[in-house]
């Protein structure tokens, strides 16, 4: 028999184990594999990697997702293998979650996976979804569709967690310390800053230098004392800041664009244009007005509800270790070690 092809014994482990029996993950050699009786076994066109009490899960899923690690974190050697095992963890957790998640008659919809891309295009200023991509994609350094099955998961595991976790909501001098804390650290400024946009008509060769010279031309004329918000107005192809004059007010790095953030954080004087540079939406010219950590009390909301989300994703994992200390799972990948 050829060894891609794999036997499972789906009726040994599906629903059939006792949620008493405490069983700790099983590896299984390719020996003990095909000599299962042939009455209890399915032959499957693709290896099978892990076996869970809700589903199976493929080692071309597992690798799929290992090629994806590895280019956007540039691994190898012993750290892509223990990223392997990471990302083996990552997708049992999932499985368990998703079992859990039938048990509890919880569904997370594709209208409600694109509600929340929509919320994130529009804090991320994305002008459509293409662009949304790009910038999805030059920010995680994953593709965009396995970053869009990533937030059903995360959404799907809010849900869970918010019924299987009870928590107190974090005080408002937990609030206050964590701002002291870290109200120096980079994640914490703000930049105020104007720009201008020129967006090319096409990919081609031509039409990115045609965006590019005329942005350049643009600069020259505010450097010759041209009004940066007049030229932002007629020029900018930005419908949220151009009839604005460019402004897009105060806003955190984080929530920029990376090429465009990398631009305004390397600013320091107040009214200095920086050189014409590409971002996921374009071609930019920044007129930089000034940085500052962000005040307590416009963002006092936000911290708390990410204490809150910390403090329930920490009980929420201890949650998930214990489901899975008492799940049937069954790991047939050589070297595999746990990493929780």
């Amino acid at each position: 028999m050829n060894r891609f092809f794999i036997c499972l014994t789906i009726m040994l482990f599906l629903g059939c184990g006792s949620s008493q029996r405490k069983s700790s993950s099983v590896h299984l050699s390719d020996e003990e594999i095909f000599s299962v009786p042939n009455e209890k076994i399915y032959a499957l066109v693709d290896r099978v990697a892990i076996n869970t009490r809700s589903r199976a899960i493929t080692e071309t899923e597992v690798n799929k997702r290992l090629e994806i690690a590895k280019k956007s974190k540039n691994l190898s050697g012993a750290a892509l293998v223990k990223e392997r095992n990471k990302i083996i963890d990552a997708i049992i957790d999932e499985a368990i979650l998703e079992q859990i998640a039938e048990e509890e008659t919880i569904l997370v919809s594709d209208e409600k996976v694109e509600n929340e891309v929509r919320k994130i295009m529009e804090r991320a200023k994305a002008k459509d979804l293409d662009s949304f991509k790009k910038i999805i994609e030059a920010r995680e350094k994953v593709p965009y569709d396995f970053w869009k099955e990533q937030l059903r998961i995360q959404i799907l595991s809010e849900l869970v967690m918010s019924i299987a976790v009870d928590f107190a909501p974090p005080t408002r001098k937990d609030v206050q310390d964590w701002y002291n804390k870290n109200k120096n650290t980079p994640a914490m400024t703000q930049v105020n800053v104007k720009h201008i946009l020129i967006i090319p008509r096409s990919s081609s060769f031509a039409d990115e230098k045609a965006a590019n010279t005329q942005l350049e031309d643009i600069r020259k004329q505010i450097l010759s004392g041209a009004s940066f918000e007049s030229l932002a107005s007629r020029y900018s192809k930005d419908p949220g800041s151009a009839s604005k004059g460019g402004s897009i007010g105060w806003v955190f790095l984080g929530s920029l664009d990376p090429y465009f953030a990398n631009q305004a954080y390397q600013m320091r004087k107040s009214g200095e244009i920086s050189p014409v540079f590409k971002s996921s939406f374009g071609y930019h010219i920044i007129k930089y007005m000034g940085r500052r950590t962000a005040p307590l009390e416009e963002i006092e909301e936000n911290i708390s509800n990410m204490m809150s989300m910390q403090s329930r994703e920490v009980q929420f994992k201890e949650w998930i270790k214990k489901r899975r200390a008492t799940s049937s799972i069954y790991i047939f990948l050589p070297d595999y070690k746990e990493t929780l």
